[in-house]
């Protein structure tokens, strides 16, 4: 029997794909042929793709009947079906020269008019241009992400998610239309430096996007515009209730592939309307169509919303005569160091603290997944009281200092969590992550705040950003968390010292990713020094980092204030970041 769940849209994704791969010989039809754009293509295997590429399984062909099933099955979504002799041997696809042309290809006002808006050979050429732009591009490519809003429960998106899950199922009734675990497979998928591209067909223009697209919020971080989308769906206000839900359906999986990349350090979701050119006209071995189609893209990325406004960042170093302290001590300078900030600022306030400013204690077995606890409980308990416009990033140690992290938390518990990616010279028995980019317990290390993307780092995480040359995943500022510096150079950590790290490490970073760099560190048996930058933004040109002068730093505070709590004592400066 053939699920009912496979749609048009996978059909004709199965076209395209056929179009590229070819039809192996044991799969041919030698009774029937689904005819579309003047093609022939046996309906079995036509089925079994889109069930692949639906569910990511294909369809075995005892699972279901061909003859009267499969081409009843094809003229319920609007295809021909013919009796033919012809094995389903696809015409092939046109190719392209190899030659690069001397002119560029051009639509006239009539291939306009006649060309089909479900040409699949548009879609084949999408997948060129992006191949010859950028080496890599994957069609059809499927993210092991869940459907399930409540999958993404902490997450910045949740609240989204969601609005639209309860505005779709409020259109018509219909609060069963998720029948996929995971998300069905994405378009185009650019590996480097990450993003995806959604081609949008009529049929994705309906009522349910619309009532999807309105309930963004105005600082989403896609790569089209969402009016223009709105609006289009207004204009074709397109219907596919095969089966009843579809329409419900299509709008909630294009929400995940908006909302959900940027979790997974990815870029903006590109979206293309079909309609707006027969892009099959475009020659990827043109440069001017190339370049065409390129422009088109970096179009589509500066449509991103401005971010919402200013936010204050309040760095926190710490300075203190040894390092016997507990959790208790450091709880206690983070109550009177809210206090302090929340009668000076009523905005929205992002605070950083130290690298390890909760840790193992005394007990040094104990993992900073334990520490982790305490957030959720007393400290996103006492955000809370200021109506979640203050969030904290601070450094979590365990395993005397094996396990080390990055968490931001909120008044609604941890937001982000970041491991410690790139060891300091000495750091023979650390755990670090995979890569830079990976999950730590179910969080992102990007997390979104104020409309601004921010990176969550741990100590010598910011030389691994320079030295590994590691691209931006579009963030728009780095949080380093840094542990700590003593008066001599320690034996154990070559060139720890602390201009050191502002030049090579903060100055390197923010070289890197063209952003600014903020990090704190306690500072032993010394106070912090005056000029030490706690906040670093690198504009000067192709000068290296080792040659900077505190004077080229463009980052400086609007404001500093000291805080004291027994025997820890705290230098808060304030920044601003438009």
């Amino acid at each position: 029997m053939i699920p009912s769940f496979i749609g048009k849209e996978h059909l004709l994704q199965a076209i395209q794909q056929i179009n590229c791969e070819g039809v192996p010989p044991q799969r041919r039809s030698h009774d029937y042929c689904l005819v579309y754009d003047s093609r022939h293509y046996p309906p079995k295997y036509i089925i079994a793709i889109a069930h692949k590429i639906a569910t990511g399984r294909l369809l075995s062909s005892n699972e279901f009947s061909g003859g009267q099933e499969s081409n009843g099955f094809l003229e319920s979504r609007g295809f021909q079906v013919v009796e033919c002799n012809c094995c389903g041997t696809v015409i092939p696809v046109r190719r392209l020269p190899r030659t690069v042309s001397s002119t560029s290809s051009k639509a006239h006002p009539s291939q306009l008019a006649t060309h089909s808006k479900r040409c699949p050979e548009c879609k084949l050429r999408v997948h060129q241009l992006l191949e010859r732009i950028y080496g890599t591009c994957h069609s059809n490519y499927s993210f092991l992400w869940s459907t399930q809003a409540w999958a993404y429960k902490g997450t910045p998106i949740f609240d989204t998610l969601q609005r639209v899950l309860s505005a779709l199922t409020a259109y018509r009734g219909y609060g069963d239309f998720i029948k996929s675990e995971r998300l069905p497979p994405c378009d185009f998928f650019v590996p480097d430096p990450g993003f995806l591209v959604e081609f949008d067909e009529s049929q994705h223009f309906t009522i349910p996007r619309k009532t999807a697209l309105s309930r963004y919020p105005p600082d989403s971080n896609v790569g089209f515009s969402i009016d223009r989308w709105i609006s289009l769906c207004d204009e074709h206000n397109a219907k596919d209730n095969d089966p009843p839900y579809r329409d419900e359906q299509r709008a909630w999986y294009d929400t995940l592939r908006d909302m959900v990349p940027p979790l997974h350090g990815l870029g903006p979701t590109i979206r293309i309307y079909g309609g707006d050119f027969p892009w099959c006209l475009l020659n990827p071995q043109n440069d001017n169509d190339v370049k065409k189609f390129e422009a088109l893209l970096k179009g589509a990325q500066n449509l991103l919303p401005a971010s919402s406004g200013p936010v204050s960042v309040y760095t926190v170093a710490l300075w203190q005569d040894n390092d016997d302290h507990t959790d208790e001590h450091r709880l206690d300078m983070l109550k009177q160091l809210l206090d302090s900030i929340s009668e000076r600022d009523s905005g929205p306030q992002l605070i950083l603290l130290p690298g390890g400013y909760l840790g193992t204690g005394k007990d040094r077995r104990k993992n900073a997944d334990m520490n982790l606890v305490t957030l959720q409980t007393q400290v996103a308990t006492t955000l809370r009281q200021l109506d979640n416009r203050t969030w904290l990033c601070l450094g979590v140690d365990g395993e005397d200092g094996k396990d080390q992290l990055a968490v931001a938390v909120s008044g609604d518990g941890i937001q982000a969590v970041g491991r410690k990616f790139h060891p300091a010279p000495g750091d023979d028995n650390l755990k670090p992550a995979p890569n830079y980019l990976s999950q730590e317990n179910d969080f992102q290390r990007i997390f979104t705040f104020a409309g601004k993307h921010w990176y969550l780092a741990i100590c010598y995480d910011v030389f691994g950003i320079s030295q590994l040359e590691l691209p931006n995943p579009g963030v728009d500022a780095i949080l380093n968390t840094v542990h700590q510096f003593w008066p001599r150079k320690r034996r154990d950590i070559p060139a720890s010292g602390y201009v050191y790290f502002a030049r090579l490490g903060f100055a390197g970073a923010s070289k890197a990713w063209g952003c600014p760099v903020f990090g704190t560190a306690v500072f032993f048996q010394q106070p912090v020094p005056e000029r030490w930058p706690t906040a670093v933004l690198w504009k000067s040109g192709n000068k290296l980092p080792r040659q900077c002068r505190y004077e080229d730093n463009q980052l400086w505070p609007r404001s500093e204030f000291r805080v004291s709590s027994g025997a820890i004592q705290a230098l808060v400066r304030h920044f601003v970041v438009s």
